[in-house]
């Protein structure tokens, strides 16, 4: 180990940071703001906003720009989009300002924590596990200093670094402490020219996200040679420029499911803002489907499931040691570490010690997951702290060892110390102890169950989520906490010193057991990746250094609010509060919200369908469509606007699968689509054929038809009889009474093209209505009957 003398500066004063920070000129809000213009970008920028912009030009300059009222409802569903993810990003913006990012730069002689963004050139930062190196720098103090670089070099393996070496923004320090003098901050550091820091690796497309762009790909390659077709037709009808326009406004902007991209932005907003009011911060909104995906939970113990402090419950000395000089051991150990963790913490406030005075050490080796134990040299005497595992195995007192291996079982979290004779070696990531150890004794420590924790447990198992707790402690005391708690598994707790190599035999083991004890940081990565390559969707929860690698593998990475600045800087989510007890309920918020979508998907979809089905039968053919553009906007916003939206954001129950998503919009939208359209068709061709009536006439009775069918639709989406059946019925009654009340004003009538009823307009519409929720009823239960023939089919299988 190399260890600088501490500097000689006091750092940069208050005034001259504050004058540096100035100069610079980067403030918070203007970073803010970018993030909203993002946010709106996002939103309006789409291709299939491109295309309805296109078609409104065109509707505006060569057609009637009547017809080009679909613009209006585009601008509006984009700025309230975007109105309320600004608002959901104020509420994020609020909640993340009480977990930023901070360093410790020394100003005036003293330590004081400054924002990230508040590092200047020429401030004097210290570092510890889990910090964030904030600036580019050189080292003036290391202490067993080891960085993780691989954002920076793709190099898994942490560094040692020692004084004299630079560092770089962008790493995170995993071991030791030391202090840097700051020489590039902001744009100018190392990780500002890259593309991505921290986050770059971070989970692929959620499967949400990939349905839907394979649901808007098909969407494209259903509406492209429709519309191919349809311009070929009218180009060799001859057609006027303006009937041209209509024709093909209306039949292929109503393909595009326009509301549908938003809905989901929209509704993962105001879901992200809920979870925000929790406490739980969205760094990502694909987090919230992710949340609701979940099939294996992993998580760490301490902090999670049990409570973070820990009591001191017994000392039980080695054979030839006195309970007193195991005190003073332990006492002087606690009260000397450069750094405490939660552990050393409880140790030095139980007062271990008689007259205990801390010590500066000589030498000192930091804590390591990985070999599991830390040294101190002080005043000359090397003592060793860690498992007791690691410090007891080969000893020769035996009875020391049952009796840690006995409070271990209990659920107690037990803590080993012994002297070391000769002088310790270097601190690094490889470093070993080759002399005998003599053991002095153990610690035993308590820890309290979270009061949520049972509850919390119980909500996963109804819920069918597996939770797997993944811990450096004891195997004997992380399966007894995991029993106590009542985590369901079919066989015992496993030692993560002695997993299985094979993959398969891997996967087997885990899947059986309800925790892992003594597992090292790599292996808690490849117990999530193991998962995953297994068909789960894994989440992993944890706060440490050590929980990193598996929170990068885990297709959900949450952070404890308290948690090391390197495992929330990777995490899609945060616990600010630091509840595990406030995941559940968003849990079940993620689930229905995307239960929602499903379902509303299909109005869209179904819409599109039939769309696409009266351009092959009616307009092709002709050069006419059934209905104007203004008419479909109409009808679209009773029909499929205002109930999509409602229905996004109410209340649902049921099953929530993440696979499966584009089969099952397609078994309820094709058949649907289909029904719909062949009462559409009907009326339109009584209307022109059997009762002789106008084109106005027979296109207003169309737009009647395709209300009542589409109406079916939605009330066809809840399958299940209850309170929120009959909600949906009550609204699919008013949207009718509105459309109707709509046509009745004359100036509506006027401006929508919609003809006075008459006989032959009212027996076509009820005609042609008829049709279109008879085939309906016909197709969804022909549909009902075929899933459930295939359901027994799996079921026998």
């Amino acid at each position: 180990m190399e260890t600088a003398a501490p500097p000689t500066t006091a750092g940069l004063s208050e005034a001259e940071a504050a004058r540096r920070l100035k100069e610079r000129g980067t403030t918070r809000e203007q970073a803010t703001s970018r993030s909203y213009l993002s946010i709106a970008v996002a939103n309006t920028f789409t291709v299939f906003n491109a295309i309805l912009a296109g078609f409104g030009a065109a509707t505006i300059i060569w057609g009637n720009p009547k017809d080009a009222l679909f613009l209006g409802i585009l601008v509006a569903n984009v700025a309230i989009g975007t109105f309320q993810e600004v608002r959901a990003k104020r509420t994020l913006d609020k909640l993340a300002a009480l977990v930023v990012a901070k360093a410790t730069v020394v100003r005036d002689g003293a330590p004081h924590q400054v924002p990230v963004g508040e590092v200047v050139v020429g401030d004097l930062v210290r570092i510890a596990s889990g910090d964030q190196i904030a600036a580019d720098g050189d080292l003036v103090r290391a202490d067993g200093l080891a960085l993780d670089e691989s954002e920076l070099t793709g190099e898994s393996e942490p560094v040692a670094r020692r004084v004299g070496d630079e560092v770089l923004s962008g790493s995170f320090a995993v071991e030791g402490e030391g202090d840097f003098e700051a020489t590039a901050v902001g744009a100018d550091s190392h990780a500002a020219r890259l593309t991505e820091t921290a986050r770059a690796f971070r989970h692929p497309r959620s499967p949400l996200e990939r349905a839907m762009d394979r649901l808007l790909i098909v969407m494209v390659g259903f509406m492209a040679p429709l519309g191919i077709g349809l311009g070929i037709s009218l180009a060799l009808r001859n057609v006027s420029q303006s009937d041209a326009v209509e024709t093909l406004t209306a039949g292929i902007v109503n393909i595009v499911p326009e509301g549908l991209i938003l809905l989901v932005s929209l509704t993962a907003a105001v879901t992200a803002a809920k979870m925000a009011r929790h406490g739980i911060l969205a760094q990502q909104l694909n987090a919230i489907e992710s949340l609701a995906s979940v099939s294996v939970m992993c998580t760490d113990k301490t902090g999670t499931l049990t409570e973070a402090s820990l009591r001191v419950v017994e000392l039980i000395p080695a054979e030839g040691v006195t309970e007193a000089d195991l005190a003073d051991a332990f006492g002087i150990y606690a009260a000397s570490a450069p750094t405490r963790n939660t552990t050393l913490e409880a140790i030095h406030e139980a007062g271990l010690g008689d007259g205990v005075v801390a010590v500066e050490p000589s030498t000192t080796i930091p804590f390591s997951s990985r070999r599991r134990w830390s040294a101190l040299e002080l005043d000359g005497r090397r003592l060793v702290l860690g498992a007791p595992e690691a410090l007891l195995e080969g000893g020769t007192d035996a009875s020391l060892r049952e009796r840690a291996a006995s409070e271990a079982a209990a659920g107690r979290r037990v803590l080993a110390l012994a002297s070391y004779d000769a002088p310790l070696p270097e601190a690094g990531p490889e470093v070993e102890l080759t002399e005998p150890l003599q053991p002095l004794g153990v610690v035993v420590l308590a820890e309290e169950l979270r009061a949520s924790a049972a509850e919390t447990i119980a909500f996963f198992a109804r819920e069918n989520v597996a939770l797997k707790v993944l811990s450096g402690d004891n195997p004997a005391t992380v399966g007894a906490i995991a029993r106590d708690l009542g985590i369901e598994a079919s066989g015992p707790a496993l030692d993560g010193r002695a997993l299985p190599e094979d993959d398969a035999e891997l996967l087997a083991a885990v899947l059986a057991a309800p925790a892992i004890g003594r597992i090292s940081p790599e292996d808690k990565a490849r117990v999530v990746r193991v998962l995953s390559e297994g068909g789960e969707y894994v989440g992993m929860l944890g706060d440490g250094v050590n929980d990193v690698p598996a929170l990068k593998e885990a297709r959900l990475a949450i952070a404890q609010g308290s948690g090391t600045q390197m495992a929330r800087s990777v995490s899609d989510l945060v616990l600010v509060s630091g509840e595990f007890g406030e995941v559940p309920p968003m849990v079940g918020e993620g689930r229905q919200i995307l239960r929602n979508i499903q379902r509303v998907a299909r109005l869209f979809v179904s819409k599109a369908v039939f769309t696409g089905f009266l351009v092959l039968v009616i307009a092709i053919p002709s050069g006419v469509f059934p209905m104007l553009p203004r008419q479909f906007t109409l009808t679209s916003t009773f029909t499929i606007g205002i109930p999509a939206f409602l229905l996004a954001l109410a209340p649902s129950t049921g099953p929530w699968r993440p696979e499966g998503f584009l089969r099952a919009i397609a078994r309820f939208s094709i058949p649907a689509g289909l029904a719909t359209g062949l009462g559409i068709l009907v009326t339109y061709l009584l209307a022109r054929h059997a009762f002789d009536v106008d084109l106005t006439q027979a296109r207003s009775a169309t737009a009647a038809t395709v209300v009542v069918s589409g109406l079916a639709i939605v009330f066809a989406l809840e399958d299940q009889p209850g309170q929120r059946r009959l909600v949906v019925g009550a609204l699919c009654v008013a949207m009718a009474l509105l459309f109707f009340g709509a046509c009745a004003i004359p100036a509506a009538r006027d401006y929508f093209e919609i003809a006075d009823p008459t006989g032959g307009m009212v027996g076509a519409w009820l005609i042609g209505s008829a049709v279109a929720v008879a085939l309906l009823a016909v197709a969804l239960r022909v549909v009902a009957v075929l899933d459930r023939r295939a359901a027994a089919g799996e079921a026998i299988a």
